[in-house]
C-alpha cells in the first residue's frame, strides 16, 4: 500500500516497528561489545536504554530515520514528543540509525541539544568521529 494512502494509525505503526527495529539493533551490537544493558520498563523515561560501559553508565536515546531528502541527505528529528527538545538531564548519548546505510552516528547530547532535525549533510567534520561510536566517545 502506498503511503499517501495509508491512514494515520498504520504510519505510526509502520513508524513503531522501524523504531523498534532500530532499537533491537543497537541493543545486539551492544551485548557483542560486552556490554550492560538495561532497558527500563517504563515509557516515562527519556531514554531508551542504559549502557553500562567500564563501571560508567550512560542513558541513550535511540533516534532513526529512513526519510531522505530532495538533496540526498537523510534526516531525523531529535524532539521528544514532537515537540520538546531532550537536554542532559534526560540522556548522554543519541544514537542515531541511518537504516539505508547502515550506519549509526552515537554523539553526545552535548553536541546536539540545541538541534530539533539532525541532517547527514553535517556528518563530514564534527560528527564524523561518532560514526559507529560504539566506544561512546564524548
Amino acid at each position: 500500500m502506498d503511503s499517501r494512502c495509508r491512514k494515520p494509525k498504520e504510519i505510526t505503526h509502520i513508524m513503531n516497528n522501524t523504531g523498534t527495529h532500530s532499537e533491537a539493533l543497537f541493543l545486539t551490537k551492544c551485548i557483542e561489545l560486552d556490554y550492560t544493558v538495561s532497558k527500563p520498563f517504563s515509557e516515562n523515561t527519556r531514554y531508551d536504554f542504559i549502557i553500562d560501559k567500564d563501571n560508567s553508565l550512560y542513558r541513550v536515546q535511540i533516534k532513526s530515520t529512513n526519510y531522505k531528502r530532495s538533496d540526498n541527505q537523510y534526516a531525523v528529528r531529535l524532539r521528544y514528543q514532537f515537540n520538546i527538545n531532550y537536554t542532559s538531564d534526560d540522556i548522554d548519548f543519541y544514537a542515531v540509525h541511518i537504516i539505508p546505510e547502515d550506519d549509526w552516528y552515537i554523539f553526545p547530547i552535548s553536541f546536539a541539544n540545541t538541534v530539533q532535525f539532525w541532517v547527514t549533510e553535517n556528518i563530514k567534520g564534527k560528527y564524523e568521529k561518532y560514526k559507529n561510536n560504539f566506544g561512546f566517545v564524548m
